[in-house]
């Protein structure tokens, strides 16, 4: 792995962390240190305070030419022979280095554009969420007041048609008494038309 330290030049220039790498190129930190391990003559890392790997845009670009070839399921081998292709084209180019530089760092620009549009979208949907998951709450506590309203309605009708049961049972009772009473006078008086001889 190319490593020097932090001299003019590379001051210059942004570094970037590799969680900042990470983030720019949407692959996993676990992924990237993966990637400098296999393929550490071609990635360029900076030492920076406290011995921190550092970053430049030709590190990102290979970190991203990698990712690709990775996904065309190329074996280490090739990889190997792309990027060393690569490098060799890049030898004695000159002022054509500054346009590529510069072409690099637009891509990684854009990338964080597109990547703050990407939040900025997930704010407002999530705040859209919240607004909605608001208005469904609203919905059901409406609901358990009506229900509620509904319910000591019931409760109410069930305490009067209890109430009138019994107010019948005892009319009914006394019914049945007064239909007893009534049965056992005419008897006794049949009783005694028997015995006068009326009968």
């Amino acid at each position: 792995m190319v490593s020097v330290e932090i001299d003019k030049s590379h001051a210059q220039a942004e570094l970037f962390t590799i969680g900042q790498v990470s983030t720019l190129t949407k692959i996993p930190v676990a992924t990237l240190r993966k990637y400098i391990k296999r393929y550490k003559s071609f990635i360029p890392v900076v030492r920076g305070a406290r011995n921190v790997s550092l970053f430049s845009d030709e590190s990102i670009r290979q970190f991203v030419v990698i990712k690709s070839l990775s996904a065309q399921r190329l074996k280490q081998a090739h990889i190997k022979e792309v990027l060393r292709g690569q490098t060799n084209d890049t030898t004695g180019q000159g002022e054509s280095d500054s346009e590529n530089h510069d072409s690099k760092r637009g891509l990684v620009v854009h990338g964080q554009s597109r990547q703050q549009d990407h939040l900025s979208g997930q704010v407002q949907e999530i705040k859209q969420l919240h607004l909605d998951l608001l208005e469904v709450v609203k919905v059901i506590q409406e609901e358990n007041q009506s229900l509620r309203s509904e319910n000591s309605t019931l409760k109410k009708k069930t305490e009067e048609n209890q109430s009138r049961s019994v107010e019948l049972l005892n009319k009914l009772w006394e019914l049945e008494n007064q239909v007893d009473n009534l049965q056992s006078g005419q008897g006794f008086w049949a009783t005694i038309k028997r015995w006068m001889g009326l009968s």
